[in-house]
């Protein structure tokens, strides 16, 4: 199911490549600087998404790049499942 979200809302690219061709491509964070970065970033959230009771919705989504290739790559795998009965 694709959903569209507002032109003008906030989004964050996740995708922040640490390794390539098996050659670090930047400086490998601390553990510390990790944990730092998580919970800062918990912290954004509203209390009423993070509690486990009743937790509101927290819409997110994919690249359309990522939503067509995990598409073909299901539709890969039901027509593989049909023809191995």
């Amino acid at each position: 199911r694709q959903r569209h979200f507002e032109s003008e809302a906030n989004w964050e690219d996740l995708l922040q490549p640490v390794f390539r061709q098996g050659k670090a491509v930047q400086e490998l964070p601390f553990l510390n600087s990790i944990r730092e970065r998580v919970q800062s970033q918990l912290n954004g959230f509203h209390n009423a998404v993070l509690r486990t009771v009743n937790p509101h919705e927290y819409p997110v989504g994919m690249e359309r790049g990522l939503f067509d290739l995990r598409t073909r790559l299901v539709l890969e795998v039901r027509n593989q499942s049909r023809h191995a009965n």
